[in-house]
């Protein structure tokens, strides 16, 4: 997948700062949508969509 190097990171501070339950576990909940989050970060001039989300979501859920 090619993505400019911060969009990670970003993407990451939104979740982490709207996340719930254990922080240890694997699953976290947000109270953002995918639609949401994407928008945020196009927001932040990324160029990104709500499926890229999901998948920068789940490639983030792979590394942990």
């Amino acid at each position: 997948m090619n993505h400019t190097p911060n969009i990670l990171h970003d993407l990451e501070l939104l979740v982490k700062a709207l996340s719930r339950g254990n922080p240890e576990s694997a699953l976290r909940w947000t109270c953002k949508s995918v639609r949401n989050l994407a928008e945020e970060l196009q927001a932040k001039n990324y160029s990104v969509s709500f499926r890229t989300i999901c998948d920068l979501l789940e490639l983030n859920r792979e590394r942990n």
